[in-house]
């Protein structure tokens, strides 16, 4: 069996690999190829193309980077319908993947998407193109189950992946008692960092100048290089920088900044504290911010259906608001426990749904459809 897989960012690599170990754990002959990072190569997914070259957000970004992208998706075309696999698996990254999903229609070629887009959030339209070119919907949150089951698509729940990293690292011994570590966490891309980081180490200077104790954690992204985020360092300030451990660092940190993305749902099941914090280019937030339809970006507040987490989006992501609101929770215990406790909340909605084993049989049997 030939199977194609396409996760375009860093998250959906760490879905991929376990996806991807899971269909080699049912049949060992399945051949995979793709884009991917290092978790789906170590799996064995032979990647045409690192998450790093594709990892983009925003359609200023999008436009910069719009020559390589459109060469990644031709060399991608050019690769399925010469080697026809037998399914094709799209992670995420949906403005990339959709393209690819109705190119795969066009050849009869099975599709299974994984993640859903968040057309539930915004550009609601685009569930008419999934219906026409998706097989399969794999969807992580209760509240798009029914939202497809609504619109006639094809889906099915599965446990989010993320639990069982969180399960098998977190430590039920968090305090509040003493705030020591201030973990900082600006996103994996490069326009993320270039933007946030920046903002972060004016903050945390500023709270070292409160606290000559205080000590930083920056869990260092695959694909990012320690010595570019040093760059960012003008004040020359004590971070320790950890690859390769992103729930051990987590868990050293009482309170964390962190960029709004799957890493905010990473911290929250950990029982972190947080405040979320993100911004886009002025031109991508002018052109589609007023079409965004939900009340919160944080995945966990999202979940949460509430503001459990404060957001602190494009002109608010600036080092006073940051500053105020890391005070807020290094100073108020009360509300520092409350972030605690949803740890459990968030848990107990993500953990419904078929496991990536179960998965992986269902992606096999839409593979050998007629």
């Amino acid at each position: 069996m030939n199977i194609v897989i396409i996760a375009g960012e860093v998250s959906g690599d760490l879905l991929g690999g376990k996806l991807a170990n899971a269909l080699l754990n049912h049949d060992k002959q399945i051949t995979m190829s793709g884009i991917g990072g290092k978790k789906m190569r170590n799996a064995g997914v032979q990647t045409l193309f690192d998450v790093s070259e594709t990892s983009v957000v925003g359609i200023a970004e999008v436009l910069k980077h719009y020559p390589r992208l459109r060469r990644i998706l031709s060399t991608l075309k050019k690769h399925i319908k010469s080697n026809k696999p037998d399914l094709l698996i799209l992670i995420d990254y949906p403005e990339f993947n959709l393209k690819l999903a109705v190119y795969a229609k066009s050849l009869g070629i099975k599709v299974m998407f994984y993640v859903s887009p968040q057309v539930w959030a915004w550009r609601t339209s685009r569930v008419k193109k999934i219906k026409k070119c998706v097989d399969l919907m794999a969807a992580l949150f209760p509240f798009e189950l029914d939202f497809y089951k609504k619109e006639n698509v094809p889906v099915c729940l599965v446990r989010h992946p993320l639990l069982d990293d969180v399960d098998a690292t977190y430590n039920t011994n968090n305090t509040t008692d003493q705030v020591t570590t201030v973990g900082l966490l600006p996103g994996s891309r490069k326009n993320e960092i270039s933007k946030l980081l920046p903002v972060m180490i004016d903050v945390a200077h500023q709270l070292l100048k409160q606290n000559p104790n205080i000590k930083f954690i920056l869990p260092v992204a695959p694909g990012a290089n320690i010595s570019d985020l040093k760059t960012y360092n003008k004040y020359n300030l004590p971070i320790s920088y950890q690859k390769g451990n992103f729930y051990g660092s987590i868990q050293r940190c009482q309170v964390l900044a962190i960029a709004s993305g799957t890493a905010t749902l990473q911290a929250a099941l950990m029982g972190k504290a947080m405040v979320v914090i993100y911004k886009i280019s002025p031109v991508t937030y002018k052109l589609f911010g007023h079409m965004v339809n939900v009340d919160h970006i944080c995945l966990a507040n999202i979940i949460l259906n509430r503001r459990a987490y404060p957001e602190l989006i494009q002109d608010n992501a600036n080092a006073e608001s940051l500053f105020n609101s890391l005070i807020k929770l290094i100073n108020d215990k009360q509300t520092n426990e409350k972030m605690i406790k949803n740890r459990e909340e968030i848990h107990a909605k993500l953990s419904s749904g078929i496991n990536s084993k179960e998965l992986a049989q269902r992606a096999i049997i839409l593979a050998n459809q007629d």
